[in-house]
This record gives C-alpha cells, sequence and structure tokens, in this order.
C-alpha cells in the first residue's frame, strides 16, 4: 500500500490525503470502509499522518475513534509506504 499526502499551505503541521494505491483488495475494501484510514478519524485539522486501523466504540452518547498506527498491511503483510507530494 501506498500513501500519497500533502502539507496544508497555512500549517505544515496539517496533513491532507492526496491518493491511495492498495496492495490487496482486502486493503481496497477496509479503506472503502474505512476500517483502515489515513491520519486521524474524526477531524478537521488532521496532525497524524500514519496509517491507522480505526476502533470505533460506539456509547449511547455519541462514539469515541481510537487509530492505530499501521506499517504493514494486515491482510498481506507488505510494507505501507506513506510520501509527501512532490511538487
Amino acid at each position: 500500500m501506498q500513501i500519497i499526502y500533502k502539507k496544508d499551505n497555512k500549517d505544515k503541521r496539517v496533513f491532507k490525503f492526496v491518493s491511495a494505491e492498495f496492495c490487496c483488495e482486502q486493503a481496497s475494501e477496509a479503506w472503502e470502509d474505512r476500517a483502515v484510514i489515513f491520519g486521524e478519524a474524526d477531524t478537521v485539522l488532521n496532525f497524524d499522518n500514519n496509517v491507522n486501523i480505526l476502533k470505533c466504540s460506539p456509547y449511547p452518547e455519541g462514539a469515541v475513534f481510537t487509530e492505530y498506527s499501521i506499517s504493514f498491511c494486515p491482510f498481506c503483510g507488505k510494507s505501507i509506504t506513506v510520501k509527501e507530494e512532490e511538487n
């Protein structure tokens, strides 16, 4: 899996997703279902440039999202590459 991101023009600490290439069909499906994501799950400003497995804990008053950073595809075991977009 390869993820391309760029830094925000105004705040260089903020990362924006650009594109993804998937190593296997299961990774693509997990991405579409938001089980695997880039950065933080429930935020406008993303300060995390990792690929994460997402856990959602629902409660009556709302949900809590927890991200677990991963370096390898949980389905096929291939390395995950995260790169900044070249200008």
